[in-house]
């Protein structure tokens, strides 16, 4: 499990240089993200920066990709919602990461 940290400046280098620990972006914010882990687990994963799952080169929609994914895994859509301004929470195989209402 892995966090990133980013300002809203324009940033340069690998975004794997931002990773850092989910510990770390609870630190910052005062959000505990796994409170309904039982501690033990939830310290476990929270503490570790494990890079070796993700591959940090650009996809074609100019994002970034887990390699443990594939073109035919589902994501969450990016779209946002109108009605909540928040994230669709629909699943998505499309390539550009967008559910079918965006």
């Amino acid at each position: 499990m892995i966090g990133f940290l980013l300002s809203i400046a324009k940033q340069s280098g690998s975004l794997s240089s931002y990773a850092v620990s989910v510990d770390k972006i609870e630190s910052l914010t005062g959000i505990d993200f796994f409170s309904e882990l039982p501690d033990n687990i939830e310290e476990e994963v929270e503490s570790k920066v494990v890079l070796k799952n993700w591959d940090f080169t650009a996809s074609s929609s100019g994002g970034y990709s887990s390699s443990s994914s594939s073109k035919s895994a589902s994501a969450q859509c990016n779209g946002i919602a109108k009605s909540t301004g928040n994230r669709c929470r629909n699943k998505t195989t499309k390539a550009n990461g967008y559910c079918y209402l965006h």
